[in-house]
């Protein structure tokens, strides 16, 4: 009797055991972010990890080639595993300034928001040159009005918290400071889209090819769109590219003298009249 009891209790405890065991057991699925882009990324990995509630929820994957321009970006670093499930961050634009014209930036946005995929846009940081900073805004302002046409198109505002004695020694990178800053504004970015409803993310622009697709497919084939404006513009030379660029900036450099030179102009004679 009592070894059929010993028998009996023995066999409850293993089966309690395996029964603890099976509930204790979780697996915990994290947000897939890729952040691709230029060189504006260099470290800004490395700050987002630092943040452990963030790095327990986020599986980040980066990928940066400096001196890439968008279309470069989203053609040859988008990881072809990507899903529209996942989060997409991506940083280009500087180098595209005085290089890229208006209709092709706008094609490689429009390539961006046709793929469905929730996407963060860093804008164009600002530089130490007044000149290029004004350019720099008007593209900036040229790249906000089409991604508006998405809704799965956010923008990060650089311009917003990075002035120009936050950047780097060469002027046109950013800071310590500035990197930090730029993290938490993409971590702000990613929490907040990680509280949205999954499977919810097409764009809708009247373009937009991913309707009909599967909800989780993305549509490679229209970074293959990008293939002739790759290699039209890697078959520029490169003297006289960059001749046009430095005439660009020196032709902008010379408006904004002048129009410096004017508001002077204007100051001093309102002074004197008074």
């Amino acid at each position: 009797m009592d070894e059929n009891n010993s028998q009996t209790r023995r066999k409850c405890s293993t089966e309690y055991t395996r029964e603890e065991q099976t509930t204790t057991i979780k697996t915990t699925i994290k947000q897939k972010c890729y952040m691709i882009g230029d060189s504006h990324l260099r470290y800004i990995h490395e700050e987002i990890i630092k943040d452990s509630q963030v790095n327990n929820k986020i599986d980040l994957n980066t990928n940066f080639i400096g001196g890439y321009r968008l279309h470069q970006i989203l053609k040859e670093l988008l990881p072809k595993s990507i899903q529209k499930n996942d989060i997409l961050i991506i940083s280009g634009g500087t180098n595209d300034l005085y290089r890229t014209n208006t209709d092709d930036i706008k094609t490689t946005i429009n390539t961006i928001g046709n793929l469905g995929i929730q996407t963060i846009l860093i804008s164009i940081p600002p530089q130490d040159c007044p000149y290029t900073n004004e350019d720099i805004i008007r593209l900036n302002t040229v790249i906000k009005h089409q991604c508006e046409e998405f809704q799965n198109m956010h923008i990060i505002n650089t311009h917003t918290f990075i002035r120009k004695h936050h950047l780097a020694r060469d002027r046109i990178h950013l800071g310590r400071n500035a990197k930090i800053w730029l993290s938490n504004k993409i971590i702000k970015a990613i929490q907040e889209l990680m509280t949205r409803p999954r499977n919810n993310h097409s764009s809708d622009h009247p373009n937009n090819n991913n309707q009909q697709q599967p909800n989780n497919v993305i549509q490679h084939s229209h970074i293959e769109d990008l293939r002739s404006l790759s290699t039209r513009k890697n078959t520029l030379n490169t003297k006289n590219d960059y001749k046009q660029i430095n005439n660009t900036r020196n032709q902008a450099k010379h408006t904004y003298n002048d129009k410096k030179s004017q508001k002077e102009h204007s100051a001093n004679n309102n002074n004197n009249s008074n």
